[in-house]
């Protein structure tokens, strides 16, 4: 059994074990604010987005959360973005803890990471890396991070520390209490959405959202 294996295996058990504690109500939120955030918190829409790295869906649809940001301002919506690796994108993981080592590394380019990683998530898909190990999925992680001024020593001496691992494992016990089942899931002001999604046409969201802002008003 391959050490990708193992991994993959042990973060699975790790998703059921929680599932079974909320079944049980065992499982409260993680005891620190996760995720990583655009806006004001004062902001009258509390907007959440639970995505996978790895997972195209979620791929397509930020660029257009970030021009809705962009239409509404920081003022109007308060955007946070959860990474919430699936067990079935084996280099989901491994991607997210790459993500939360450069945001450790360079707060100030984590945003432009996160679109980075989007942009190319084809780079480490399943078919890309079914006969590459790990330590080469690493490589091509620490590459990503000599985008954003961050070299090789730097990045793997935070990637390879607990710090990383626990920032993803705050972010992925936030999303299994809130019973996240896919992504992407998008959350409004504490309530979960099923109007929007990443096939929501752009006109829709601005609609869906202006129409939220002008009801607060009244």
């Amino acid at each position: 059994m391959t050490t990708k294996m193992i991994k993959l295996m042990m973060v699975t058990m790790m998703m059921m074990m929680m599932m079974v504690c909320i079944v049980k109500g065992q499982l409260s939120p993680p005891p620190r604010q996760v995720g990583y955030a655009i806006g004001e918190p004062t902001a009258p829409i509390m907007l959440e987005m639970f995505a996978d790295l790895q997972c195209p869906y979620c791929g397509d649809a930020y660029p257009k959360i970030l021009q809705v940001l962009d239409y509404f301002g920081p003022d109007q919506i308060y955007f946070v973005l959860h990474i919430y690796p699936l067990w079935l994108h084996r280099q989901a993981y491994d991607a997210a803890k790459a993500l939360a080592t450069i945001n450790q590394i360079q707060p100030t380019q984590t945003q432009a990471a996160i679109s980075y990683f989007f942009k190319n998530q084809e780079d480490f898909f399943n078919a890309a890396f079914a006969n590459q190990t790990e330590l080469q999925l690493i490589d091509l992680f620490a590459s990503y991070a000599s985008q954003f001024g961050i070299d090789k020593p730097t990045f793997l001496s935070v990637y390879n520390s607990s710090s990383a691992s626990t920032y993803v494992s705050y972010d992925l016990h936030y999303g299994i209490s809130h019973q996240v089942p896919g992504t992407p899931t998008f959350w409004v002001n504490g309530f979960v959405n099923t109007t929007l999604g990443d096939s929501t046409p752009y006109d829709e969201w601005i609609s869906y959202l202006s129409g939220l802002i002008s009801a607060g008003k009244q």
